[in-house]
């Protein structure tokens, strides 16, 4: 009796093992990553395009094996996304044998809503057989987005005088291959007219394009001392930001022509004239106006004039107590074209006691 049941329990192992053999040699036989019980397999089913310029199309080719031991005809694919198809979108594939498919990716749909600089995502293919749907197949992605990078800080361009045409500055970006020839623009709002454009060095590198960029700006209309403004250099789907700055300088001058001295007697009044002209061309002057603060002193201005292209104006202080005294003049000229400029100067004076005289 115990005998039978030992045999029994053998022929059970016995079938059990050569059960699981067998399945090892059927997922040996036919790998791919799919379910055993389907009769196609898709391979490969993981995709790594790369850097890969997400503004034009992508083709993969894509390998389907028949494991079963009938022919097999496939009417459609269905797709989880409509930026993927199959072509050619139905076909036959005998007993054992294999096709090749193209898995068509529209990038631009499956990238525009994504901003990171690594893509990940999956499609999946459903094929049908007959009006009924077989095992999906789940393809993972991984898209690497090109860049444009640069490795300037900012553009200056230094101080531009009214009579300047224009001011001009470079640096240099690099642009990844995969990436179209891009385009380069200066966004601002500064009353500048700006220009640039971009040109191709040779190639050092095969994974990415070098560039100089060559901006240009001519003072237009009057901007403010100094501006701040973009240059940007994109393509569809990439780009980088290079700031930039520009100094404007009018060429007015304001000067004193004889600085006070810094220590009077009590009794003593400073007299000095401070003088507006142009250090870049002739302008002509339509008015002046000086005010003259100093606190425990009398301040008075004499009238302007025009002496040789300048404008000239005298002011006197008298202190009226010893003691550090400070004084502040606020000149302003405006052109005869009704442009209007001021300075403001500052002056400290000591008047010692009588004892320290």
């Amino acid at each position: 009796m115990q005998t039978h049941s030992k045999s029994r329990l053998r022929i059970a192992v016995s079938a059990v093992l050569g059960l699981l053999l067998l399945t090892m040699a059927y997922r040996l036989a036919f790998s791919g990553g799919s379910d055993p019980s389907s009769p196609l397999i898709a391979a490969p089913q993981t995709l790594s395009l790369g850097p890969v310029d997400p503004v034009s199309g992508f083709e993969h080719r894509l390998r389907i094996t028949n494991v079963s031991d009938e022919l097999i005809r496939i009417d459609e694919f269905i797709t989880s996304c409509t930026c993927a198809d199959i072509s050619p979108s139905a076909l036959a594939i005998e007993p054992g044998s294999d096709e090749t498919v193209v898995l068509n990716l529209d990038l631009p749909r499956y990238v525009k809503p994504r901003a990171e600089q690594i893509i990940r995502g999956d499609v999946q293919v459903t094929p049908v057989v007959a009006g009924k749907r077989l095992d999906t197949w789940k393809i993972d992605l991984a898209i690497i987005r090109p860049k444009i990078m640069t490795t300037v800080r900012e553009l200056d361009f230094g101080t531009m005088y009214e009579g300047d045409v224009v001011a001009t500055s470079r640096g240099n970006v690099f642009v990844s291959s995969q990436i179209p020839e891009p385009d380069v623009r200066i966004s601002s709002a500064a009353p500048f007219i700006c220009r640039a454009e971009l040109k191709r060095r040779p190639e050092d590198e095969e994974s990415y394009r070098e560039y100089e960029v060559e901006a240009t700006v001519s003072t237009g209309a009057r901007p403010r001392v100094k501006e701040r403004f973009t240059l940007v250099v994109e393509s569809p789907t990439a780009r980088v930001a290079i700031p930039c700055v520009a100094r404007f300088d009018s060429g007015i001058r304001f000067h004193v022509a004889d600085p006070p001295p810094t220590i009077l007697s009590s009794e003593d009044e400073v007299v000095w004239e401070v003088r507006a002209y142009s250090a870049t061309e002739a302008v002509e002057f339509l008015d002046a106006s000086l005010e003259c603060e100093a606190d425990a002193a009398e301040c008075s201005v004499s009238a302007g004039y025009v002496q040789d292209d300048s404008w000239r104006l005298t002011c006197r202080v008298v202190p009226r107590r010893v003691g550090n005294i400070s004084s502040t003049l606020s000149l302003s000229v405006t052109l005869a074209s009704g442009e209007r400029f001021s300075t403001v100067k500052k002056f400290a004076f000591y008047v010692p006691t009588s004892s320290e005289e």
